[in-house]
């Protein structure tokens, strides 16, 4: 089997958020899988929904854009 993806799609929520939804099915698969993370303070932080039975897997998720600068303790600055 080979991986897939059957719909992929983001949607810019505002300057450095992006709201992502995909589904597909993965070549190295679980026959049930549930993953809930929320997450600040690291490169791309956000929330994410990933649910997976036999290969096929569905995600939400919604991140920062940006990535943490651990030196300054803040968001780099890309400008």
């Amino acid at each position: 089997m080979i991986s897939a993806v059957f719909f992929e799609k983001f949607f810019k929520i505002t300057k450095n958020k992006t709201f992502e939804i995909s589904s597909g099915v993965e070549e190295y698969w679980q026959f049930f899988q549930f993953n809930l993370r929320a997450n600040r303070k690291t490169d791309h932080a956000g929330f994410l929904i990933y649910f997976e039975l036999f290969g096929f897997y569905f995600s939400i998720e919604i991140y920062d854009n940006r990535h943490w600068d651990w030196e300054k303790n803040a968001w780099e600055n890309l400008s």
